[in-house]
């Protein structure tokens, strides 16, 4: 068995097992990996971060976007506070529905629920308009840009 938080490469290790005791062929394995890939990456429905002087439960569906700054990451909400977050930026877009958050570069991991609209940035980049008051200018590199556009109209379906 595997404990959460799952590590791909544990779930790897542990398929091959599988795999070589019970004879599967490889499209099993490819399966039974990305299987359990998603199911955990859609697992947190919410976070539990120090506030002030409490810990409250953050839910996904109230993060616009988390924002990284000086190695520290912060998740900020639709109203206007700042959660600071015990994980990276990495291990978020981990935890975060890949359906509704986007990892836009290395600073901005975006809600679709926040995106306002897209504009075109000089280099074939796109600059991203949150519903939010952000830091900096989102802006999504040329080489991520039909991923990002694929994510963000598969999202509004």
């Amino acid at each position: 068995y595997l404990l959460k938080p799952i590590q791909e490469e544990e779930v790897r290790r542990a398929v091959d097992k599988w795999r070589l005791l019970t004879g599967a062929d490889k499209s099993d394995y490819k399966q039974k990996v990305d299987t359990l890939i998603s199911e955990q990456q859609t697992d947190r429905q919410s976070f539990l971060v120090r506030f002030r002087d409490k810990l409250i439960p953050v839910s996904q569906s109230d993060i616009a976007y988390c924002y990284t700054s000086e190695e520290k990451v912060y998740a900020f909400g639709y109203n206007g506070e700042r959660y600071p977050m015990e994980h990276t930026l990495e291990a978020l877009q981990g935890m975060l529905s890949a359906k509704k958050f986007y990892r836009a570069n290395r600073q901005f991991i975006i809600s679709r629920d926040a995106v306002v609209d897209v504009s075109v940035w000089f280099g074939s980049r796109l600059s991203v308009n949150l519903k939010v008051e952000i830091p900096e200018k989102i802006i999504v590199p040329k080489a991520r840009v039909p991923e990002f556009k694929l994510w963000l109209k598969s999202s509004q379906e």
